[in-house]
C-alpha cells in the first residue's frame, strides 16, 4: 500500500506551506508570525486549555507531502479527538461535521443536515415586546463566473463552529445599541430574540443554506443586527462549502472559505 492509500478514503494530496496556514487559520488556529517563515511553529488551538502543536516547516521545499500530513493528522487526534484520517487538501474540513444546537438566553443557533423550515425559524423569535422581525435567507444559486451551478455541499468543524455562532449572537446583543429615534428605559432590550441555522450536507439550488432572523422592538435595529450576524457568521464560523459545476467532473470540486 502506498502512503496515500487508506481504506475507503480518497488519496490525500501534498499541500502548499501557504495553504496549510490558510487551513490551520480556518479551524480557529493561531500562531506568530514571525515564526511562520522558519523553525517550528506553535499552534494554539481555538479552544482554551487545550495545549498548543508544533509543526516544523520543511526544508528547503516547504511543500508538505502526503506522509508529513498523516503524521500531524495523528497528532491532531491525540491532542484534540480528531479523526486520525482528517484529510488535508487545499480546503479541507475536519470529520466532525455533525448536526449541533446551542440555546442560550439571546436565541438560538443551528447547524443541520434538514431543510430549513423558514416559516418555523422566523416563528420562533416571535414575542410581543417586538415591533419588527428581520430576516436573511440565503439560497443556493445557479451560476458563479459564467458557471452553471449544479448544487453546493457544507462541512463544519461544529463543536467549534456551534461556539463561534453562539459568540456572534452574544455580541450583536451587546453591541447594537438602540437608535436615538427610539428612547426607552434601558430596562428595554435593543434586541429581543436572535436565531441562526445553517445547513450542512447538500443543498440543491433555490434552497437555503442559511436563515437568520432578529426580533427588535423597532426595525432598525433588527436590520443592523442581522446584517451584522451575516457577516460574521460567513466571517468567522468554521464552515466550509464546495460548488459542483455542469460539465466538470465532481472529484475536482475543491472546498473553500464560506465568506463568499
Amino acid at each position: 500500500m502506498s502512503e496515500d492509500d487508506t481504506q475507503g478514503l480518497s488519496p490525500m494530496k501534498s499541500l502548499k506551506w501557504e495553504n496549510f496556514l490558510k487551513l490551520m487559520r480556518d479551524m480557529g488556529f493561531s500562531y506568530d508570525l514571525s515564526t511562520a517563515e522558519s523553525g517550528p511553529v506553535r499552534f494554539d488551538p481555538p479552544r482554551e486549555g487545550d495545549r498548543p502543536i508544533t509543526f516544523h516547516k520543511p526544508h528547503p521545499d516547504s511543500t508538505l507531502r502526503p506522509v508529513i500530513l498523516k503524521e500531524f493528522a495523528k497528532k491532531l487526534n491525540a491532542y484534540y479527538g480528531w479523526s486520525s484520517d482528517f484529510r488535508f487538501t487545499s480546503m479541507s474540513v475536519p470529520n466532525t461535521s455533525v448536526e449541533a444546537r446551542a440555546e442560550i438566553s439571546e436565541g438560538v443557533c443551528v447547524l443541520t443536515y434538514n431543510p430549513l423550515n423558514t416559516n418555523d425559524i422566523i416563528q420562533s423569535v416571535q414575542n410581543d415586546g417586538a415591533g419588527a422581525i428581520a430576516v436573511f435567507i440565503g439560497t443556493t444559486r445557479n451560476s458563479f463566473k459564467g458557471k452553471v451551478v449544479t448544487r453546493l455541499e457544507y462541512q463544519a468543524y461544529s463543536k467549534l463552529a456551534i461556539k463561534t455562532m453562539v459568540e456572534i449572537v452574544r455580541t450583536a446583543h451587546n453591541t447594537v445599541t438602540r437608535s436615538n429615534h427610539h428612547p426607552a428605559p434601558n430596562t428595554v432590550p435593543s434586541l429581543v430574540s436572535c436565531t441562526v441555522h445553517h445547513r450542512l450536507g447538500t443543498v440543491p439550488v433555490g434552497e437555503p443554506s442559511i436563515v437568520i432572523a432578529v426580533s427588535s422592538p423597532h426595525r432598525k435595529e433588527a436590520f443592523i443586527a442581522c446584517e451584522q450576524i451575516l457577516e460574521e457568521v460567513k466571517q468567522k464560523a468554521q464552515i466550509w462549502k464546495r460548488e459542483y459545476y455542469e460539465g466538470e467532473k465532481e472529484e475536482e470540486a475543491e472546498w473553500k472559505a464560506n465568506n463568499s
